[in-house]
């Protein structure tokens, strides 16, 4: 059972079904809000979840690098905000609120003087189209058109939905993409790795979708993704092997062609300031971009109301 603030529990899979509910009401638009990110990412993050008012606060970290995720409230969004900064004040040299979407932000009252708010551009979320991105048409679409058109033209290969029956294989090759990039010299893909495996250990469970690609009959490219809110499906995880030009192409296309058709839009989340990351985002050409910010005390912390 979710406690009331300000007591907080890890997140885990006993509470997918009450966050669900309060998600279906209240549709996100960051990436960050699924049940599914939330808990996949919570050992890494040292996510922990607490009941306030109608909604939910989630804290982050550990010790003096604790902060708070965007609260997930309907209303009372600054009073929200003041019990977080006040939670932080003796704990943390400078509290923060992080990850704070564009819609959320807008419930901010905007003739407060003791928030800094700041715009997060390496967690800004990339918006696709997932027609465009399906039919890879036009001038702009040249390269991605080409490379996929080599690797169908050079492979045989079949795209198989996610089940339970093939998640024991596509941890294994989750496992072989890291050994290949030595993710564990690198914090964040060793993060990613935790939680991509947890996505695929509890996939049953967390009733995600899932696709991947097979050669030879071979698991070389895998994607998980969800419903985010009613016009957008969220891509989470996306994998192919190393030296096959045009995989990724055909996994991206593939996986929207059986799992996005009551679909508008496609997240594929954030680069996190990463170059290379952010030119392959870049690459396909975003509509928008979901914009988030951060929220930092001047000094002046307000006591939050009580509930």
């Amino acid at each position: 059972m979710i406690p009331l603030f300000p007591d907080f529990k890890p997140i885990e899979l006993e509470d997918k079904e009450e966050l669900d509910t309060y998600l279906r009401l209240h549709s996100p638009l960051c990436s960050e809000y699924t049940f599914t990110n939330l808990f996949a990412w919570a050992p890494s993050n040292d996510y922990r979840i607490a009941r306030y008012g109608d909604g939910f606060l989630i804290l982050r970290g550990a010790e003096e690098e604790r902060s708070f995720l965007q609260p997930l409230v309907p209303n009372k969004m600054d009073e929200a905000i003041s019990a977080c900064l006040y939670f932080l004040r003796n704990k943390v040299k400078r509290p923060v609120i992080e990850r704070l979407g564009e819609d959320m932000i807008k419930n901010v009252s905007a003739d407060r003087t003791d928030i800094i708010i700041s715009e997060d551009r390496d967690n800004f979320d990339y918006l696709y189209d997932v027609k465009e991105l399906i039919e890879l048409k036009g001038k702009n679409f040249h390269a991605k058109r080409n490379h996929l058109n080599n690797f169908t033209g050079k492979y045989k290969y079949n795209y198989l939905p996610m089940t339970s029956s093939i998640v024991m294989r596509c941890i294994e090759f989750a496992h072989e993409w890291c050994n290949d990039r030595e993710c564990e010299k690198d914090e964040n893909l060793t993060k990613e790795e935790c939680a991509v495996y947890r996505m695929l250990k509890y996939f049953d469970d967390l009733a995600v979708k899932g696709g991947v690609i097979e050669i030879e009959g071979g698991i070389c490219a895998l994607t998980i993704g969800e419903r985010l809110n009613n016009d957008t499906i969220v891509i989470h995880v996306e994998k192919a092997k190393k030296g096959i030009p045009g995989l990724y192409q055909a996994i991206n296309r593939e996986f929207l062609i059986h799992e996005a058709e009551n679909f508008k839009f496609v997240n594929r989340e954030q680069d996190l300031g990463i170059p290379g990351l952010r030119r392959a985002k870049k690459s396909y050409y975003p509509i928008r971009m979901i914009k988030k910010y951060k929220i930092i005390t001047d000094g002046r912390i307000k006591k939050e109301s009580s509930l």
